[in-house]
Formats: C-alpha cells, structure tokens, sequence
C-alpha cells in the first residue's frame, strides 16, 4: 500500500487522543487556594518579622526569617516538583503518541478497512471474512473508543455479516456482549 498522507494525519491525530487517554500527571498541579494560603503565610510571616524588627525582639525576628526561608523554600521545591512533572508528562505522552501512530499506521495494510471517528473518538477496522472450522463466521468490525483505553473493556466486535442471529444483538449465541 503506498503512503497516504491524510491517513498518517488521521493515525497522529487519533495517537493524540490514546495519549491523552493513557498519560496521567504525575503530581496534581497546586491549586489557587494552595498558593493563596501559602501567600497568605508568608504575607504572615513577613509582617511579623517587620512588627519584631520594630520592637527590637531580635530573637523573635531570626527564628521568624527562619520560618520565611523554609515556607519559601518549600514553595520553590514544589513549584520545581511540578515543573519537572509536567515536563515528563510532555516527554511521556510524545513517546507514547510516536509508538501509537506507528501501529495505527501499520493497521491499514492488515485489515480490509481503517476508519477513525474523531467525534466519537473511536477507531474502527474490519477483519476480512473469517472462516473457523469450515463455518463462515464472515466479518467483524473492531471499535475501540481510544477515550476510554483505561477501561477493562474499551472495544466492541460486531458482526458484519454474520448469519446467526441473536435475540440480544451480540455477534454470536455464545457471546454474552459486545465487549
């Protein structure tokens, strides 16, 4: 099969998707009220050493500026600690996304139709006909929603052009599901 550019875009695009899926942060970001509280203590902070300095209560004032350095150094080592997260997310998720276009790509010369559904966020193959045991079971369609891929069971199988028929919908009488 030659290289078909829109295909390669579709296959990145849906690698995207599975990424965005699969990678997690690794530390939850701060919230505002976080550094709200955090800034309010140092503001604390700070006007008590001013009020100490003022009275002359130098002891008060050194262990005071003590208690500032570690309160800003504690903020520095987390704003540090999520920096370098989101950091290895990026890399995370851009290797991830490398090795998933490249097994997305290598689907279309292995099934008889690829299709991505950007808007449901699925991608769809169809097996070419299958035959078990001199039974024609005919073609199945795979869908796997790349939205859910943390799931147990993020993909259906249904039957294209099966011949049994079931009261439920399912492929096949000794199938209980889809997935």
């Amino acid at each position: 099969m030659a290289f078909n550019r829109k295909f390669a875009a579709r296959c990145y695009r849906a690698a995207l998707i599975a990424a965005d899926s699969l990678v997690q942060s690794a530390r939850d970001e701060m919230t505002v009220d976080e550094l709200n509280q955090r800034g309010m203590r140092m503001n604390r902070l700070h006007e008590l050493i001013r009020k100490a300095s003022h009275c002359g209560k130098l002891s008060a004032k050194s262990k005071l500026q003590r208690h500032l350095i570690d309160e800003l150094t504690k903020h520095r080592r987390s704003i540090v600690c999520q920096i370098e997260a989101k950091h290895q997310v990026t890399i995370e998720r851009k290797r991830l996304n490398r090795l998933v276009t490249a097994e997305l790509l290598s689907l279309a010369p292995e099934f008889d139709q690829v299709s991505f559904d950007f808007r449901e966020q699925t991608l769809s193959v169809v097996t070419p006909p299958i035959e078990l045991h001199d039974v024609y079971l005919g073609k199945f369609e795979i869908r796997l929603d790349l939205s859910s891929l943390r799931n147990s069971s993020p993909y259906e199988v249904i039957a294209h052009d099966s011949s049994y028929a079931t009261v439920d919908g399912t492929t096949h009488p000794h199938v209980s599901s889809n997935s």
